[in-house]
């Protein structure tokens, strides 16, 4: 074995010397792997929603969709019920994925968010690309609603979801139920709906004049609606008045 070992020397030193550079590579590379992994686990602020997030839950490399950073933060600011904040926003992202393909996370920009009346929910939102825009949804009841995406300048992009039908009361309960209806200085105006003849009779001192007939049809509807029933479903008869009454 000694002599083999002196013949073969240099193959044994090459040998060794390889095996040795051999787990000094395998080592390096474990090391940048666990660099690697430390860094993906990094938290990340973002400064448009002024949010703290781990890199490797960003979804900016792993999901398909562009990722809507600060979401949970809009309603904290406007109210917007978070079943239709979760709807709207996955159209937002949709939307932002195919027409701004570059665009890795789109952020609502924290404290924009506001609420219009009863039902319309507005904020800001930025590209990691640099674009701005306006979002508003607006509630229709009944699991539907209306989006809408404009940029500094326009309207980009607008969205309703499925149409969706009124639950309306028996308009066969209404005259029953809720006539005679006496409006009294209602808008400026004084008027009654009554039930005679099996006809909705609106009761008007109008002589004949359209816009007063008009108006007090208004009235009249948007009481009906508000009580339940479908204001499509009452075909009000106009009796000539233009006696100064209304009963």
């Amino acid at each position: 074995m000694n002599k083999f070992a002196q013949e073969h020397a240099e193959l044994i030193r090459i040998i060794f010397y390889g095996a040795i550079a051999t787990i000094i590579i395998i080592s390096l590379i474990a090391l940048v792997a666990t660099a690697a992994r430390v860094t993906n686990n990094e938290t990340y602020y973002d400064d448009i929603s002024e949010t703290n997030l781990e890199l490797k839950n960003t979804g900016a490399i792993t999901e398909k969709m562009t990722t809507f950073i600060g979401l949970e933060k809009i309603g904290d600011s406007n109210n917007i019920p978070t079943e239709l904040n979760a709807k709207s926003s996955t159209i937002v992202r949709t939307y932002i994925t195919f027409a701004y393909p570059k665009a890795k996370r789109i952020s609502y920009k924290n404290g924009t968010g506001k609420k219009d009346g009863d039902n319309v929910y507005t904020y800001e939102a930025q590209l990691d690309t640099g674009e701005k825009f306006t979002i508003t949804v607006e509630d229709l009841n009944n699991s539907a609603y209306k989006l809408k995406i404009s940029d500094k300048n326009n309207e980009v992009f607008s969205y309703e979801s499925a149409e969706f039908s009124e639950e309306y009361k028996d308009i066969r309960s209404f005259a029953t139920k809720l006539l005679p209806k006496v409006f009294t200085n209602v808008e400026g105006l004084s008027f009654s709906i009554t039930w005679k003849n099996n006809k909705y009779n609106l009761n008007i001192n109008h002589c004949n004049n359209e816009k007063t007939i008009e108006k007090a049809k208004e009235i009249a509807r948007n009481w009906i609606k508000s009580t339940g029933y479908n204001p499509d479903d009452v075909e009000f008869n106009v009796p000539y008045m233009c006696d100064g009454g209304y009963n």
